[in-house]
């Protein structure tokens, strides 16, 4: 976590943008050191904690009669590729950032054949970035072996543990009609993959790029990110580079229009060119119903996405996640004045032990009725507490509570908080969603398990 938040913030620091955004370098300079004490003698670099956020980073070896159960080749690769991009620091630190970085690049190259045939084709793809980055000898062989690993839906390129299916299209009188894609098991993990991989051919001028490109587009969610904050910005970064080196911006000059056939005479018209390319452009569609159909023409490159927004008041209607994961009780209780208090009473617990004893960090989601609120004092003083195992942070936002765990076990970890009513709706729902899953992983473990709070 602290290699790509140095990362982040080195990759923020312009000058251009202190007067909005400033970054102190002694931030860096601070993170960069203690990320160069947590590096062994043989030049890997282990996590400082048992239960890891982003369990990814610490794979357990796979290697027959492997002594050690974690190599650390991913995080190793992970902060190596920090270090490159921070690698304008100066003095003293500067020459051990670039001693770390040579001790690092040695204990990929000696561990790479021991990745070549994972089954995850996470920890080829990011060694592959890294070492491609340094100019290592074995850059090539690592690159050859994650092409090894590709695979192929319908015309588009990706890397993941399991076969991806390719968006779904229905032929209705004889026009193609794109139907809304699913969660799928390793979302988070095939996006992040698959960027590292688009890095890596990018940076090795490779001749498959753009239907790599198109595979990733497809997979955005409504929000215009991915499946979670590591993916999406790894995924952006790597568009991003895609998007300089063929020179997009120089050909742009398209037109989107879009009709709706359910609406008579609905007919809206989008322009991209050089001017506007990087601006968001929305067209709200009112009382949306049946087919939209995109017309484009012109030359270049262009994002159409298509969102809706609906509510869900039936357990049964709700999309099953594609791995249950969690256990997820909740109950809630009405008190005082025309019910204005509601206690809620919520416990989770990670039950998907076979593929590991704990979660990485958790989020549990509880949405709360109209008019209800709590003060963020109070959650703050909740947290500071200890009341509650592992819990280590909770926000209050519009309609809804966030808490963040470190990881869920076995051993069910319960909240309980009380809300009251400040404002009161009439004609509400009787049914709220709480939602509890991986953040890291919610392509994997999407919605794992929700419960509702039934209104009496």
């Amino acid at each position: 976590l602290t290699a790509f938040c140095v990362r982040v913030f080195h990759q923020a620091t312009f000058q251009e943008w202190e007067s909005f955004l400033f970054i102190d370098p002694k931030v860096i300079s601070k993170a960069v050191r203690w990320l160069l004490k947590q590096q062994s003698f043989e030049g890997a670099f282990c996590e400082t904690t048992t239960y890891p956020y982003d369990r990814k980073m610490n794979l357990t070896s796979s290697r027959i009669k492997d002594p050690v159960k974690y190599r650390n080749i991913s995080l190793t690769a992970h902060v190596l590729i920090t270090l490159v991009e921070v690698s304008d620091l100066s003095g003293e630190l500067g020459a051990e950032v670039v001693r770390a970085k040579r001790g690092a690049q040695r204990y990929l190259e000696k561990m790479l054949h021991s990745i070549r045939d994972s089954k995850d084709p996470y920890e080829i793809a990011i060694v592959a970035y890294a070492l491609t980055l340094v100019n290592s000898v074995d850059g090539e062989a690592a690159f050859n072996a994650l092409d090894s690993k590709m695979k192929e839906a319908a015309g588009l390129r990706y890397w993941g543990r399991e076969p991806v299916p390719p968006p779904a299209i229905r032929i209705d009188s004889n026009r193609p009609h794109l139907l809304p894609r699913l969660p799928l098991k390793y979302d988070a993990l095939n996006v992040e993959t698959t960027a590292y991989a688009l890095l890596t051919h990018i940076k090795r001028q490779a001749v498959i790029q753009r239907e790599i490109v198109h595979w990733l587009n497809a997979h955005r969610s409504t929000d215009h990110g991915w499946a979670s904050t590591q993916d999406s910005i790894v995924a952006m970064q790597a568009l991003m580079e895609f998007a300089i080196e063929s020179r997009l911006r120089d050909v742009i000059d398209v037109t989107v229009t879009v009709e709706v056939p359910s609406l008579a005479g609905f007919s809206r018209s989008i322009h991209v060119d050089e001017n506007n390319f990087s601006r968001l452009q929305k067209i709200e569609i009112p009382r949306a119903f049946g087919t939209v159909v995109v017309k484009a023409q012109g030359s270049g490159a262009a994002l159409v996405q298509l969102s809706v927004d609906y509510n869900v008041d039936w357990q049964h209607l709700i999309t099953p996640p594609p791995v249950p994961a969690f256990h997820l009780d909740v109950r809630a209780s009405y008190s005082g004045r025309n019910s204005s208090h509601l206690t809620i009473h919520s416990c989770q617990s990670w039950t998907l032990q076979s593929e590991s004893r704990t979660s990485g960090m958790a989020v549990l989601e509880v949405s709360l009725p109209t008019g209800y609120i709590i003060e963020q004092h109070e959650l703050h003083g909740y947290v500071r507490s200890h009341r509650v195992r592992n819990l280590r942070e909770a926000r209050f936002r519009e309609g809804e509570i966030v808490f963040f765990f470190e990881h869920l076990d076995i051993a069910p970890i319960c909240v309980t908080f009380t809300v009251q009513r400040w404002f009161p709706v009439a004609n509400m729902t009787r049914y709220l969603p709480v939602k509890v899953y991986d953040y890291y992983a919610p392509g994997k473990y999407p919605i794992s398990s929700r419960g509702f709070l039934k209104r009496n």
